[in-house]
């Protein structure tokens, strides 16, 4: 991460910016990737503009459930891999993550309560139980994201989408900003000091 974090870095002091686009590999203009596609060739970008993306988007959402497949259907081990081809290629990945409501068990957009994050950081509540499970689940994806050489592939996590707006169960409507700040340090201190994640830079993703 300290590599990707530095070209970063490097490219700001450039004045450069990176062109991305979500799922790029996952699926086009009537196209969709077929479950034994190995080389991640197609990309609407690079049939439009000759190169591939700098920066592939990628979500979590279903990784917490268990699923095979994340909320936009795109198969997880497909996922993997296309983040395998992609960083060998010199590109980076994004991942954001819409998780379900640990609380209600409704979707990311579930903002009937507003006590879900104050149950999260509830220690002993059944909610912060059902979380850690579910950032378990990222952990283990995290830490399988390795490439042919068999090091850790560096991506950047940008959990609770939009938290500035009022959709989901994380919002502005949910929660007061003390509240998120908890949140967010309690998710990242977790995954990076108990459960041993090296390979995520943290990333805000506000709704401006």
């Amino acid at each position: 991460a300290d590599v990707l974090e530095n070209n970063l870095i490097s490219l700001v002091e450039q004045g450069k910016i990176m062109y991305g686009h979500q799922d790029d590999l996952m699926y086009g203009h009537s196209w969709k990737l077929e479950d034994d596609a190995s080389e991640f060739v197609r990309s609407d970008v690079k049939e439009v503009c000759g190169k591939y993306p700098a920066v592939l988007g990628l979500d979590l959402g279903g990784i917490e459930m268990g699923w095979d497949a994340n909320l936009d259907r795109n198969d997880f081990d497909n996922m993997r891999a296309s983040v395998v081809a992609h960083h060998e290629r010199g590109g980076i990945t994004t991942f954001s993550w819409h998780p379900r409501n640990p609380l209600t068990g409704g979707d990311s957009w579930d903002n009937s309560r507003n006590d879900v994050v104050q149950e999260i950081l509830t220690e002993g509540s059944d909610t912060r139980t059902k979380y850690l499970q579910w950032l378990d689940r990222c952990a283990d994806f995290a830490n399988n994201l390795k490439g042919s050489d068999g090091k850790l592939i560096p991506v950047i996590f940008r959990p609770y989408h939009e938290h500035t707006q009022t959709w989901s169960w994380w919002s502005s409507k949910c929660t007061t900003e003390t509240e998120f700040i908890k949140f967010w340090r309690f998710t990242i201190e977790y995954l990076r000091d108990v459960k041993g994640v090296r390979n995520f830079i943290y990333a805000i993703s506000p709704q401006m």
